[in-house]
């Protein structure tokens, strides 16, 4: 057998992995987690908390920085959820989910009226970090108390659809660069699930 078909067997073995979404490579290696968690829901001065953050997007220099800070913040209110699902007070997530879902929408509006080619960087950036997001959470899922972990599954669900909606315009070479993530995340996301309905 030569070197070249050596070569090409093992790169097609590790691309199978890749796809996968549980071999070899893990395009997710490296990336920054949730952020801790801060003042809670169920925590006084939370939603003062939310105001401030709303006042500190309207005051950034441009409105590239704004839409940075609208998903930093959203990633905070995802930390929050999943915070309180791990002490068992899913209950008390549901404002945090909210915010979650709404600071997607608000980022996604933000992009819409960006100009070009700011606009296609930000979408990618965003899809991106959508997506490392989901991948967090589909992580962390089989892990968290089973009687409460499913209230999560709206924010996986708004995620998912934020994501969708920004890899739509995207270039197909862009497309292509999101493929192993995606894989990745569905396969993650599926473990998850399956989790639910065996029960464990």
């Amino acid at each position: 057998m030569s070197a070249r078909v050596v070569v090409w067997v093992l790169l097609s073995g590790l691309v199978s992995a890749a796809q996968a979404g549980h071999g070899l490579i893990n395009s997710f290696a490296g990336i920054e987690w949730l952020p801790e968690a801060g003042l809670l829901p169920v925590d006084f001065g939370w939603r003062v908390d939310c105001w401030a953050e709303k006042f500190e997007v309207s005051q950034a220099d441009s409105a590239e920085d704004a839409v940075g800070l609208l998903h930093a913040h959203a990633m905070e209110r995802l930390a929050e959820a999943v915070l309180l699902v791990k002490r068992g007070q899913a209950g008390a997530a549901g404002p945090a989910l909210e915010a979650y879902a709404g600071l997607l929408a608000e980022t996604a509006a933000r992009i819409d009226k960006l100009d070009e080619p700011g606009r296609t960087s930000a979408r990618l950036a965003f899809a991106a970090r959508l997506l490392e997001a989901r991948y967090i959470v589909s992580t962390e899922y089989p892990d968290l108390p089973r009687e409460h972990r499913k209230v999560l599954g709206p924010a996986m669900e708004a995620a998912q659809g934020a994501y969708q909606a920004q890899r739509a315009p995207l270039s197909r070479r862009n497309q292509e660069s999101l493929f192993f993530r995606e894989e990745e995340v569905r396969w993650s996301w599926e473990q998850g699930l399956a989790a639910d309905a065996q029960g464990l």
